[in-house]
C-alpha cells in the first residue's frame, strides 16, 4: 500500500513538473503561427545536427552524386522556394543522394535531400519545386525539434519512474537516434508541410496546382512499383514511407492551391529535361545493376548470372535475390586485414566456432574461393545454409549466402550452382557496352503515338505502365504531337 502511495504520489510531482517544464519551452512559430514544445532542441543544436548526420547521409548514398550541374541546378530551385521563409536564420541546402528510390527528406539545420529517383518522376520544375518547398516548410514549422523535445521528455519520465520503480527498463537505453528526420510525420504536420509549401512554391512565382500533381502521379508510380514487385501494399522504402499520405491529401492540396490563382505560374519543363537529360534511372553503375538476368556492377568490374523469376533487391550493404520455392541469396562483399585466403577467413575468421559440413578450397573462373555449409532455419523453415568465399582482391571477399529450403528441386538446386560459379569479371567491352538505364528526352512527332514510345521503351515488363507513370498521363491519355515525353533507354 505504502508503495503505490508513493507511485502515485511520484506520478503527480512529475506529471506536475512536466506540465511546467511545457509550459516554460513553448514558443510561437513565426511560420505557423502556433505555440510549440521545441525546448530540447535550439536552433543552434539543429544546426549541429544537421552537420553531424549530413557526412552519414551522403556515405550511406555513395558520396557526391557525380552531376555537379544537376545539384546546381536543385540548390537554385531550393533557394528560388526558401527565399520567402519565415526562418532567416536558416541557412537552406539541397543535395541529390544517388538513389533510385523516389524520395526526400529534411534534416535539421537545413539540410535537405532529393533523390536521383525522384526527379527521374518529376515532370516539370514547378513540381521539384513544389517537393523541395514542402521539405523546407518541415524545417521553417520545425517538426523535427517538436517531435525531438515531445519525445525526450515522454522517454525522461519513463526512465526515471524506472528507475524510482527498480524495474529492469531502468537499464534500458532509449535511442531516439539521429535518425528521426527518416521517421513518419503526423498527418497534421504533413497537412501544414503542404500548407506551408504551396505558400513558399506560389511566393516564389510557381505554378500551385504543381504539389497536387506530383503526388497525384506519386501514388501511380507508388501503386505500379507495388504491381511490378508483387506487392499488395506499399512496403517499400519512398516518398510516401517518410510522408504518409491520406485520401484526401491530394485534394487539399489542390482546393488550397486555388487560393494562390493570383500568384505566378512557372513550370518550366523544357528547362527541367534539360537538366535531367541522360539521368540514369533504377541503379546506376555505381551501384550495379540487373539486365536481363544479369547482375553487372561497372565500377567495381564483376557480373553473375540471375535464375530466372528470381527478384533481385540492391543496396548499400549487399545484393538479394530471393527465388520463387524461399531460396535466398545474399552477396556481400567485406575487408579482413588479417587474412589473405578464403578458406582461411572463412573457417579462421568469419566463422569461428561454428560447425561447418565439408568446408573445401575450390575455385571460381580462376578466382580462389572455399565453401561450407551448415543446417539452419529461415523463415522458420528447415534449410541448408551455402557459403562461398571468393577472393577479391588482397584481404577483400565476396560472399554469398544461399539459404536452401529442404525439398527442392535438383533443377533448382543446379540453377543456384550455375549462380554462383558464373561469378567472374566483366571483360572491358562489357564495361563499355552495358550500360544502366538513362532518361531520354523526346518531342513527340506528327505520327507518333502511345505504341511508338511504348516500342522505345528499354525496361523488361509494363513497359506502357512505365511509361504513362514517368509522363504524367492517365491511362486514357494519347501521345501529342510537340509534347516532350521521357522515355527509358539503355
Amino acid at each position: 500500500m505504502k508503495k503505490y502511495r508513493f507511485f502515485k504520489i511520484y506520478i503527480s510531482k512529475f506529471l506536475i513538473l512536466s506540465l511546467l517544464f511545457i509550459i516554460a519551452g513553448c514558443s510561437i512559430n513565426p511560420a505557423t503561427g502556433d505555440r510549440q514544445f521545441t525546448a530540447l532542441m535550439s536552433p543552434a543544436q539543429e544546426n549541429k545536427i544537421g552537420a553531424e548526420e549530413h557526412p552519414k547521409i551522403m556515405a550511406q548514398f555513395g558520396g557526391a552524386f557525380p552531376n555537379r550541374e544537376l545539384e546546381k541546378y536543385v540548390n537554385e530551385v531550393g533557394h528560388k522556394v526558401a527565399k520567402n521563409t519565415e526562418r532567416t536564420d536558416v541557412d537552406y541546402k539541397f543535395f541529390i543522394i544517388d538513389s533510385p528510390m523516389v524520395n526526400a527528406f529534411a534534416v535539421p539545420g537545413g539540410y535537405i535531400y532529393v533523390s536521383r529517383g525522384l526527379l527521374a518522376l518529376a515532370n516539370n520544375e514547378a513540381e521539384l519545386a513544389a517537393v523541395l518547398a514542402h521539405e523546407v516548410a518541415h524545417i521553417t514549422a520545425r517538426h523535427s525539434a517538436q517531435r525531438y523535445s515531445s519525445s525526450v521528455l515522454t522517454t525522461l519520465g519513463a526512465t526515471i519512474l524506472a528507475a524510482k520503480l527498480d524495474t529492469p527498463e531502468a537499464t534500458r537505453a532509449i535511442n531516439l537516434g539521429t535518425n528521426l528526420y527518416m521517421k513518419s510525420y503526423s498527418r497534421t504536420q504533413e497537412h501544414q508541410a503542404d500548407e506551408l509549401g504551396l505558400r513558399y512554391l506560389a511566393q516564389a512565382g510557381y505554378e500551385p496546382f504543381a504539389m497536387a500533381e506530383f503526388l497525384k502521379n506519386l501514388d501511380r508510380y507508388t501503386k505500379l512499383q507495388n504491381k511490378i514487385e508483387g506487392r499488395t501494399n506499399s512496403s517499400s522504402f519512398n516518398y510516401f514511407s517518410t510522408h504518409p499520405t491520406t485520401s484526401d491529401r491530394v485534394s487539399k492540396a489542390s482546393t488550397l492551391a486555388t487560393s494562390y490563382a493570383n500568384y505566378g505560374h512557372e513550370i518550366n519543363q523544357i528547362r527541367y529535361f534539360k537538366h535531367i537529360k541522360n539521368l540514369e534511372y533504377g541503379d546506376s553503375s555505381r551501384q550495379g545493376f540487373v539486365r536481363h538476368n544479369n547482375f553487372y556492377h561497372p565500377d567495381m568490374g564483376f557480373t553473375y548470372k540471375i535464375p530466372e523469376k528470381y527478384k533481385t533487391y540492391n543496396n548499400s550493404e549487399n545484393i538479394t535475390s530471393i527465388g520463387e520455392n524461399g531460396e535466398i541469396v545474399v552477396l556481400d562483399m567485406v575487408k579482413d586485414k588479417n587474412y589473405s585466403d578464403p578458406y582461411t577467413y572463412m573457417i579462421s575468421g568469419w566463422m569461428k566456432g561454428e560447425s561447418l559440413e565439408k568446408a573445401e578450397r575450390i575455385e571460381i573462373n580462376s578466382f580462389k574461393a572455399a565453401t561450407a555449409s551448415f543446417k539452419g532455419k529461415v523463415k522458420g523453415k528447415q534449410s541448408v545454409i551455402r557459403l562461398i568465399v571468393i577472393e577479391w582482391g588482397h584481404n577483400e571477399f565476396f560472399r554469398f549466402q544461399i539459404a536452401i529450403p529442404y525439398g527442392i528441386s535438383n533443377d533448382n538446386l543446379t540453377k543456384l550452382k550455375e549462380m554462383t560459379y558464373s561469378f567472374r569479371k566483366m571483360t572491358d567491352k562489357e564495361k563499355r557496352t552495358i550500360k544502366p538505364y538513362h532518361i531520354e528526352i523526346r518531342a513527340a512527332g506528327k505520327n507518333d503515338n502511345i505504341n511508338r514510345y511504348i516500342s522505345l521503351m528499354a525496361v523488361d515488363n509494363f513497359k506502357e505502365e512505365t511509361f504513362r507513370v514517368i509522363n504524367g498521363m492517365e491511362k486514357t491519355d494519347k501521345v501529342i504531337e510537340g509534347r516532350i515525353y521521357k522515355i527509358i533507354t539503355d
